[in-house]
């Protein structure tokens, strides 16, 4: 008993007391040292960012102070942003006079629900441990060699949405700036909306504390672009290791062809695991922003065109949630539908590999119909809520979505200039 006390005391201070030492993220803890040192290099500016932004819960057990302290910080946070967004929805649809601020007003909403969402789901992820979940898997089927050739594009990925937060973070100094210094015939709001508080002076927090909800938007986004990058990594290195199969296998019989395949038929087993993590965690994350940003691109197109009438300064105000709409349309479907691809081009490999199927072999032919069957799965990839999986073809539905809707409200605009409603100017 001692002895076996003995082995066990220093497993348990290299899982706890070590990992501790290196001061990495606890969803990293469980991993073993190669590991961990891969992905945290990979993943160490979106780590930097997420912790020094407010947005990290450390793990409960290690560190339980900093853990309840940073979680009811992130409650307040949440409590404070839902309460002044259930006033700006009462507000809009109670008072407002629908006039040519009220587009910017709704975009304005949509996207403070977008990022009540991302600090809510940055939460659920962290408490049920979801990423450390992937990073566990992401390890096992090719040693994470496929994840070390994605650390330039994670880099361009996390470089875009540093620059995103910058550009909001001057339109929203810009705003408290002219709200406080009462230039408010530069802003295409209707700053009524924004009086949650019911004082005008207070108006500048809650332009603040919509900045400050945006930022966990933006770490919610560059976790799921980085990791959806680094699991279509994963994909693209076994896919290149698949169409080496046979290629030294001249002088052998066939049979050792086989043993391969099977070997590759259960290291795709091990990626799909992890793509079924990668969807478990994302998807209804996927479902609520897609649904939200169809209606948010439409409003920024609308405020876009509306401030094309009015001064450039509006333009410039109205410009950034355009860019950001097509940012977030980019990460939601062309990423995602890049892993689907991924994993149907296996399909395509196996079958354009005459290694497999000349000369002919049973046992080769069993294996590779079972691999096909097994990659021809319907539910592989990353869904919208188990709806469908993102494809390229729902890239396409998404866009022409859009586009008719946005007809519809340019259609409905120029009728009711047409007719002389009243469209008045904007509130001073």
């Amino acid at each position: 008993m001692d002895d076996d006390d003995t082995e066990k005391q220093p497993e348990g201070k290299s899982l706890v007391v070590v990992d501790r030492k290196f001061s990495g993220p606890s969803c990293t803890w469980r991993l073993d040292p190669e590991q961990r040192e891969v992905l945290k290099e990979l993943f160490k500016p979106v780590f930097k960012f997420c912790y020094w932004s407010g947005a990290y819960l450390p793990r409960r057990e290690g560190q339980p102070v900093a853990y309840y302290g940073r979680l009811l910080f992130l409650l307040s946070i949440a409590t404070i942003a839902s309460y002044e967004l259930i006033y700006l929805c009462f507000y809009i649809v109670q008072s407002a006079d629908y006039n040519v601020t009220t587009s910017c007003t709704l975009v304005y909403a949509n996207w403070h629900f977008q990022s009540l969402l991302s600090v809510l789901f940055l939460i659920y992820w962290q408490r049920r441990r979801y990423f450390e979940d992937i990073f566990v898997k992401i390890h096992v089927p090719n040693g994470s060699a496929g994840c070390k050739r994605t650390k330039r594009c994670v880099r361009k990925v996390f470089a875009v949405y540093i620059a995103t937060a910058l550009v909001i973070f001057v339109v929203c100094v810009l705003h408290v700036v002219m709200i406080i210094f009462d230039q408010h015939h530069y802003i295409m709001f209707d700053l009524e909306a924004f009086n949650a508080y019911g004082s005008h002076m207070m108006i500048p927090f809650s332009f603040l504390i919509s900045y400050y909800t945006f930022i966990f938007w933006i770490v919610a986004m560059m976790i799921y672009m980085s990791m959806t990058i680094a699991v279509y990594g994963e994909l693209k290195y076994f896919n290149s290791q698949l169409r080496k199969l046979g290629e030294n296998q001249d002088g052998e019989c066939p049979a050792d062809i086989g043993t391969e395949l099977l070997s590759m038929y259960r290291t795709h087993s091990g990626l799909s695991d992890l793509v079924r993590a990668l969807d478990n965690t994302f998807e209804v994350y996927t479902f609520a922003m897609i649904g939200t940003n169809i209606p948010t691109t439409i409003f920024s197109l609308l405020s876009l065109f509306v401030s094309l009438k009015t001064s450039w300064w509006n333009v410039f105000f109205a410009i950034p949630s355009v860019i950001a709409c097509v940012m977030t349309m980019i990460a939601l479907t062309a990423v995602p539908a890049k892993l689907h691809s991924a994993i149907s081009e296996v399909e395509k490999i196996i079958y354009g590999n005459k290694a497999i199927w000349i000369p002919y072999s049973e046992k080769n032919y069993q294996i590779a119909n079972l691999f096909i069957s097994h990659v021809n799965q319907t539910n592989l990839g990353i869904s919208i809520w188990g709806f469908a999986v993102v494809t390229k073809p729902l890239i396409l539905t998404t866009i022409s979505l859009t586009i008719t809707y946005l007809s519809f409200f340019l259609q409905m605009r120029s009728s009711c200039d047409g007719s002389n409603c009243d469209n008045s100017t904007i509130t001073n």
